[in-house]
């Protein structure tokens, strides 16, 4: 589903002056590649290259050299025109969900719009939008369709998001930092959401995270970054077990610890 082929990226940072300041590094020679239903962490600090990754995945980042395939579609030399219909296939949940909700709509707008883009009927999104709510957990629907994202709490607005990412039955989706912005009480709640999409609409997911102990609950396998380069991979189980890479080692010792046992849908 997703084959990734030695990218590469650079920015230009804002308010260079000296010549000898080159460009920053976000992605430097990663690859990898996700199979079709699978789960895959990318782990790592802040400035890892993560999140650039998850852009590039989305053609919103476009690689200055490797490859990145999505789906059969290599999207580093694909048209704004073949983007945009790749990318009906495709969707983001943020961390934060007020990024992705617009404040002012409904909920039943806001989880319609991808269908709306696609070209669905109107009746036929009402209903679609009904049933990605009951799907993440939201029901009875008609509880949460008229209600702006302000009148829900925290999880309830990340299953929005989720409702919403996952109402056009895509075939990949990118979480960055899904549940970085919820208390421990919630996280569980959303990659059980997660892993429960994955069974019922074969979905790709790449989640990105610094938690490695929700990398473990929900992920199949693992990259783990520093400094945009790929310091260790594998199988979620024996990289956390085993970890090789010193940095790795690092962020297990940092790590949140175990998810609770209980879990609100709140």
């Amino acid at each position: 589903m997703i084959d990734v082929r030695d990218a590469n990226k650079r920015f230009v940072a804002p308010g260079l002056r000296r010549r000898d300041e080159g460009p920053v590094v976000a992605v430097d020679h990663v690859s990898f590649s996700v199979g079709a239903g699978e789960i895959l962490a990318v782990v790592g600090e802040s400035g890892a290259g993560k999140s650039t990754v998850g852009r590039m995945l989305l053609g919103l980042e476009r690689p200055d050299s490797g490859e990145v395939w999505v789906d059969g579609h290599e999207l580093g030399d694909a048209s704004e025109r073949a983007l945009r219909r790749i990318r009906r296939r495709m969707s983001l949940v943020l961390q934060d969900p007020y990024q992705s909700l617009h404040p002012g709509w409904r909920v039943r707008t806001a989880v319609a719009e991808p269908l709306a883009i696609a070209g669905v009927s109107q009746l036929e999104r009402s209903e679609r939008a009904a049933s990605a709510l009951e799907e993440v957990g939201l029901a009875p629907a008609a509880d949460f369709v008229d209600r702006f994202p302000h009148e829900l709490s925290g999880g309830q607005r990340q299953r929005v998001a989720f409702a919403r990412a996952l109402a056009g039955r895509p075939r990949v989706v990118v979480a960055d930092e899904p549940t970085s912005m919820l208390d421990a009480s919630l996280r569980r709640g959303i990659l059980d959401l997660i892993t429960a999409m994955r069974e019922r609409l074969e979905t790709t997911f790449v989640v990105i995270t610094h938690d490695l102990a929700a990398a473990r609950y929900v992920a199949d396998r693992v990259v783990v970054m520093l400094n945009g380069q790929i310091v260790e991979s594998g199988e979620i189980g024996q990289v956390l077990d085993h970890p090789a890479n010193e940095y790795t080692k690092m962020l297990l010792a940092a790590s949140e610890g175990r998810l609770p046992e209980e879990a609100s849908c709140g």
